[in-house]
């Protein structure tokens, strides 16, 4: 599972491996060793077992965090251009308004001059 994950490969049967490991733990929250091939132990539990399970949970726990950190950096700046272009249009039609507006008064003065 942690090789795949950092390989970033998908592991077909996950969803089995996540079964089978987790009935491999103690009452004590120890991992038994040395998997028979009928997916028994002949074996109790011991820190290094425990501890590389760990380091895979761990791993597949912090890629997800950084897969939905690095997703919310992505709306947050969505967001900020939404907000600059709308921003810039409510701008430029100010400026039109504007323009509009003086280029009106602009040729009323010239119709009272003449």
């Amino acid at each position: 599972m942690y090789v795949a994950d950092v390989l970033n490969q998908s592991l077909p049967f996950r969803h089995e491996l996540h079964y089978v490991v987790w009935n491999f733990q103690r009452e004590d929250g120890g991992i038994r060793s040395h998997y028979l091939g009928n997916l028994t132990s002949d074996r109790g539990a011991n820190s290094e077992t425990a501890r590389l399970i760990l380091i895979a949970y761990n791993y597949q726990a912090e890629k997800q965090k950084a897969s939905v950190e690095a997703e919310a950096r992505v709306q947050s700046e969505r967001e900020y251009t939404l907000r600059v272009s709308l921003l810039a249009t409510i701008v430029t039609a100010s400026v039109l308004a504007l323009t509009a507006s003086a280029i009106k008064k602009k040729g009323e003065t010239s119709r009272l001059q003449t």
